[in-house]
């Protein structure tokens, strides 16, 4: 997987942030260029400006503006070399501002000739290798980027700035780790990273300016960038432990110049970098923190890539459905944008999906589209990464031989460019091929050389995988001891990974083992049995024997029965578990989460609208967060009642309850609501109608019934609350005249895994309310229950221990 976005990747190595992260440098150069000297020292700040103005965070006609004023100020002070830089700069605009890329190489070779043509050889060096990056990430034309920058170590001489050597060196680094030349990646990356340090422990003096030129803003972030490289090219070796050093460098460096851009941009590697290796909890946190500062600074590409990452972990964490309309997302958005290497993985991802749903032919489709641009751009990693998808489509239709020929064209291609990774990842697929072919010896030796491969590079989903494997090819060879052991390595491993199932499945393991077992004793025992009846004169004893025999078999069948059945239910028991688990992680992921965002910018919005004398917006502002707070209140409170009620630590105080007072107090708390939907609230409860109950639990029932009604009552409804008394209950109904629930979404209503429906006007729930009133009601010594037709509406019933005044 490539690490960055090609707008981020320029958007970063030309010293590209937000504003607000900018600003001081802005405020410094923007303060200086008014006292600079006429002529290259006026230039040189423009060049600066410009730089940073078109990185983004500042309208585009402040940029426009800087190209104008160096064009001008070439003119006056007949500088003509001065006009490359303008055109590189308009190179920037058109990448980052237009996405055109056709129009910015088209500058670059511009400003080449501007260059040339006046003998400006860091004009010349700075337009190439920003031409080179154009080919490499916009046009995917590897092997011509290679070129041009190795032609342009010639070039190096002292009149080009240290900074822009610099670059040349990170990018050939990087182009030779696209095309597998790790080693000498590894050498020029190095170059560059030593180049960057130079600059920021010794910055150098321009002798034309007599100062630090302008344009060397941040070589400690150009320093993070290469060592960001340096760990990938690590990681594609295996070196698992120094990529993952260079990269918590870089992080750390990122952090020193604190540019959030670059921090979340940092964050998210680091993430892909956990998720190769299998540590999840990790890469987790590190996605988290860059998708809360692209969210923060409102930056799409950056947030589509964090979210590419995040699709990864969805994938290997069993949520699909996640993954997959993340994905989708990001596939919408390079149909419009050209980014072939990040369409390509993200078309493949989309293949891995299918083929774990089982959906052939949509994987299929998937790939031929991942294949149209393989064909388009010279990258020989994602023609190992097509060759691999297509043999997981093969395995999946069953089709062996045609899925062992695609595994081994990847291995080749991986091989040849070197790609520890990716070549373990395939051996252990083509290991499985060559077992369901019945070829054990060549399947043992390839997921051995695996598991080894595994361990050197820290890979732990492959290493437990590759023990279950081998596993499966010692049983096919009937060493069922050896399968076992493996089996146990893999359960050993596999917890560190996923725990909440490893124990159950051990245990399933240790059932059919001891089946293995017993059906092995049982054949031994049928043959002592033959000889046996040979034996004309032990006739009796050989009875007497074969009875003890059978009967101990049918009393270890019969505990073999029961811990089989024990398995089962604890599996029950697990499911059980992990869907009241991901049920709240949805709801504090989507629910509570999406309020306190909401709140999170109020108050630079109340400064603002104070400063601007807004006072209509912060009315609707203060109404926002009113809502918002209410929102997130009434979901706490469910949150909290829920969990207590899991753990028995509710209170159930019961007492008398006046019922009137009660529903007098919620359509209190509803009539705004009401009003706006013009919806009636009504009521006939005596003001003597009493229950011995729970004062909040009944409260809570109450106010969820009642508030969910009003959701999915349409403009002009009503909703009626009434009881009906008998001997020892009261019995409380809820009508309403709303869209109705169908009849099959009743019997799911009172469930965990209930899908909440957006209201009449799109108001959102968890789905855990009536779960929860459900609950308290049962508590409460009642029973509820519901009758409701589509397009007519629903009505509530329940009911509760009646106060009888008189006792």
């Amino acid at each position: 997987m490539k690490i960055r976005l090609f707008i981020l990747v320029l958007f970063i190595a030309c010293s590209y942030t937000s504003v607000d992260a900018q600003s001081p440098k802005i405020d410094s150069l923007e303060a200086y260029a008014k006292t600079a000297k006429p002529g290259w020292d006026q230039i040189d700040m423009s060049i600066g400006l410009g730089r940073l103005y078109l990185g983004g965070g500042v309208p585009v006609e402040i940029g426009n503006a800087e190209i104008r004023k160096l064009d001008s100020l070439a003119e006056v002070y007949n500088i003509p070399s001065a006009k490359a830089y303008a055109m590189i700069l308009r190179n920037i605009r058109a990448y980052i501002y237009e996405s055109d890329a056709d129009a910015a190489i088209a500058y670059c070779h511009q400003a080449i000739e501007i260059a040339r043509a006046t003998n400006n050889q860091d004009a010349l060096v700075y337009a190439s290798y920003q031409l080179a990056e154009n080919y490499t990430f916009e046009k995917g034309e590897d092997t011509k980027a290679q070129q041009l920058l190795e032609s342009l170590l010639d070039e190096l001489d002292e009149s080009v700035s240290l900074k822009n050597q610099g670059h040349v060196h990170k990018n050939l680094g990087y182009v030779n780790g696209l095309l597998g030349n790790y080693d000498l990646g590894l050498y020029h990356l190095n170059i560059a990273l030593e180049i960057f340090k130079g600059i920021e422990e010794t910055p150098p003096i321009d002798p034309r300016l007599n100062r630090v030129s302008a344009q060397l803003t941040d070589p400690l972030m150009h320093a993070a960038i290469a060592l960001n490289y340096i760990g990938d090219l690590h990681l594609k070796k295996g070196e698992s432990d120094r990529a993952i050093k260079a990269k918590e460098e870089a992080l750390a460096m990122m952090h020193h110049i604190d540019l959030k851009t670059d921090i979340a941009w940092m964050n998210k590697n680091l993430s892909t970098l956990h998720t190769d290796l299998g540590d999840y909890k990790t890469a987790l946190e590190y996605v988290q923190q860059a998708r809360l500062l692209y969210q923060e600074l409102d930056l799409m590409p950056e947030m589509v890539a964090a979210n590419t990452t995040m699709a990864g972990l969805y994938m290997k964490l069993g949520d699909l459905p996640e993954a997959e309309a993340l994905l989708s997302e990001n596939l919408d958005y390079y149909r419009k944008v050209v980014a072939p290497r990040k369409h390509i993985s993200t078309l493949l991802q989309m293949v891995d999906i299918q083929v774990s749903k089982g959906a052939a032919t949509a994987a299929k489709a998937y790939l031929g589209m991942a294949l149209t641009i393989v064909n388009q751009i010279d990258d020989s990693n994602h023609k190992g990464m097509v060759a691999l998808a297509s043999g997981k489509i093969a395995m999946l239709e069953k089709d062996a031989e045609l899925a062992a020929r695609s595994f081994l064209s990847a291995v080749g291609i991986f091989e040849q460019v070197e790609d520890e990774v990716k070549l373990a990842e395939t051996q252990y697929l083509l290991a499985k091929v060559y077992l369901s072919l019945e070829y054990a010896d060549s399947a043992k030796v390839l997921a051995m050389t695996t598991l080894k491969k595994a361990e050197d590079m820290k890979y732990r989903e492959l290493i437990r995988d590759s023990h279950l494997l081998i596993s499966d090819i010692y049983k096919s060879e009937g060493d069922y001891q050896a399968a076992l052991s493996a089996y146990e390595r893999y359960y050993a491993f596999n917890d560190s990974l996923y725990t909440a199932d490893a124990q159950a499945k051990l245990k399933e393991e240790q059932v059919r083992q001891n089946i293995v077992n017993f059906q092995r004793e049982k054949e031994l025992a049928e043959q002592n049995a033959s000889l046996l009846e040979a034996q004309n004169t032990i006739f009796t004893v050989v009875g007497a024997v074969l009875l003890l025999i059978l009967l101990m078999m049918a009393y270890l069948y019969m505990n073999l029965r029961k811990v089989k059945n024990k398995v089962q239910l604890q599996n029950e028991q697990l499911t059980q578990l992990n869907q009241t688990k991901d049920k709240f992680f949805a709801i504090i992921a989507h629910d509570l989460r999406s309020p306190l965002i909401g709140l999170q910018n109020v108050s630079s919005q109340i400064a603002y609208y104070l400063k601007k004398k807004k006072l209509d917006k912060l009315d609707e502002l203060g109404n926002t967060i009113d809502h918002t707070s209410k929102k997130l209140t009434d979901l706490l409170d469910n949150l909290l009642n829920w969990a207590l009620l899991q753990n028995g630590m509710i209170p159930y105080k019961p007492e008398p309850v006046n019922l009137k007072d009660v529903v007098r107090g919620i359509f209190e708390l509803l009539t705004v609501n009401a009003e706006i939907k013009k919806v009636r609230l009504e009521t006939a409860i005596d003001q003597d109608t009493f229950v011995y109950a729970d004062y909040k639990a009944v409260q809570t029932i109450l106010r969820n019934i009642i508030a969910n009604a009003l959701k999915y009552t349409e403009e002009g409804g009503q909703i009626i609350v009434n009881t009906d008394l008998n001997k020892d209950k009261c019995i409380i109904t809820i009508n309403d005249t709303g869209t109705g629930i169908s009849a099959e979404m009743i019997p799911k209503l009172f469930e965990i895994n209930n899908e909440s429906r957006s209201g009449t006007r799109g108001e959102k729930g968890s789905g855990l309310g009536l779960m929860l009133c459900k609950e308290l009601v049962e508590l409460n010594k009642g029973a509820i229950s519901v009758e409701s037709s589509p397009g007519v509406g629903s009505k509530f019933t329940f009911h509760l221990p009646k106060y009888n005044q008189a006792a």
